[in-house]
């Protein structure tokens, strides 16, 4: 029978990257949480940020989202099965909504598939926008 993982005590640290983590509403890694927690609390630490990343783990209030050949990303769990886009450019990731594949019609006959992950990379609208703004001439 699994038990419950205990209760852990609320600090400024983890409520700050808590908020960060689901206030963001995409993957984010360590780096990105210190940034964006470090604004409520100036003194946090990527120790500290790996230490609550970690009990959010074991408490899977997060989940761990891997981007073949780039740094982890973690995102709150319980969200719906989606996958991943990935900016070669500026190292963002975001989700994509819902699956578009039907994985057990492409799947080896006789195959049974527990789980998938699909990441699209190329570069985000952001990073697309400011290379076109780049390539536009200037007017005269």
């Amino acid at each position: 029978m699994p038990t419950d993982p205990p209760q852990r005590r609320s600090t400024k640290q983890r409520d700050a990257i808590e908020r960060a983590i689901h206030d963001a509403a995409r993957p984010l890694s360590a780096h990105e949480i210190l940034e964006l927690a470090s604004t409520e609390v100036g003194t946090l630490s990527l120790a500290t940020v790996y230490r609550t990343i970690r009990l959010l783990l074991d408490d899977r209030d997060i989940t761990q989202v891997d981007i073949p050949g780039e740094s982890v990303r973690y995102e709150p769990a319980g969200l719906e099965h989606h996958h991943h886009f990935h900016c070669i450019s500026c190292d963002r990731t975001i989700d994509l909504e819902g699956c578009p594949l039907d994985v057990e019609a492409i799947a080896p006959k006789g195959f049974d598939v527990t789980k998938h992950e699909i990441t699209l990379f190329g570069t985000c609208d952001r990073c697309t926008g400011a290379r076109d703004k780049k390539k536009m001439p200037r007017e005269r």
